[in-house]
Formats: C-alpha cells, sequence, structure tokens
C-alpha cells in the first residue's frame, strides 16, 4: 500500500448540517482521504490573537502580508501534524474515503448579484451513504475546489 500524501488544504468551507444549520471546516485531501477538519469560533479567535500577538510593533506593510497569507499559515500548521492527529483535534471531524465518492458536482450555470459580482456556487460531494453539499465565500475558491477534487476522485 502506498504511503498517503498530503494533497491539498481548502479553507473556509461551510457544510449544511441540517435546517438552518452550517458549521465550518477546513478540507485536507489526501491521496486517500478527504479530512473535514472543523474550525470552531474558539479557534478562530485563538488564531487571530495569536497574529495579533505576533504583529505587535511591525509596520503597516508587514500587517498587511501576515493578514493575507492567513492560508499560508493553515497550511504550515497542518502540514506538520499527522492525518490521524487532525482526524481526532476537534470533535465532529470527519472523514470520506476516497473510494466512497461516487462524484463530485456542481450546479451548472453562473449568477451574478447586484454589484455584477459572481455568485460563488456549491459543490456536492456525492458518496455511498449521502452527499455533503459544500458553500465557499468566493467564487474563485469554489471553482479551485471544485477543480481540486475532481482530480483527486478521477
Amino acid at each position: 500500500m502506498s504511503q498517503e500524501s498530503l494533497y491539498q488544504i481548502i479553507p473556509n468551507v461551510t457544510r449544511k448540517e441540517g435546517f438552518l444549520k452550517v458549521r465550518s471546516y477546513n478540507l485536507v485531501l489526501t491521496s486517500t482521504r478527504i479530512i473535514f477538519a472543523r474550525y470552531t469560533k474558539e479557534m478562530r479567535k485563538a488564531d487571530d490573537k495569536a497574529l495579533v500577538e505576533s504583529l505587535k510593533g511591525k509596520g503597516f506593510k508587514a500587517r498587511l502580508v501576515a493578514t493575507m497569507s492567513g492560508n499560508e499559515r493553515l497550511y504550515e500548521s497542518y502540514e506538520n501534524k499527522s492525518f490521524d492527529t487532525i482526524l481526532s483535534e476537534t470533535e465532529g471531524n470527519f472523514e470520506i474515503p476516497i473510494t466512497q465518492i461516487l462524484k463530485v458536482k456542481r450546479p451548472i450555470g453562473v449568477r451574478y448579484d447586484d454589484n455584477h459580482q459572481e455568485i460563488p456556487r456549491k459543490v456536492i460531494i456525492v458518496t455511498n451513504q449521502t452527499k455533503h453539499e459544500l458553500k465557499f465565500y468566493t467564487a474563485t475558491a469554489s471553482d479551485e475546489a471544485y477543480k481540486a477534487l475532481k482530480n483527486l476522485v478521477k
């Protein structure tokens, strides 16, 4: 059996979990599975506090660059952990083996808001047992996630 390797990390994904209930996740894509790692309010506050502490005394440019590179810090934090550690890190984390994914799909067509900005499309992962409806904050993130998931599931 081949060694499991990190494929990609997709941050800031929301997953519908019931009527009017959504949860935030970071998706950790590996060569054999997708790990849904919960990103709780407490984790977000701790990350923000650590960022503020690390930027004390820094200039405007340094603060701006650090704020915009949040995904790099996320990638580094997951890169240094084992996949099983990520899976057991927070209550509510779960995994989907690649072999159980039947297809990855998204609605056809592009919609725009009142300011003529593209509205992010949902990405749906269909498995043997259920479907997982994922939403993103930007259309670019939605497109990139769809492409990464389609390439992984091939």
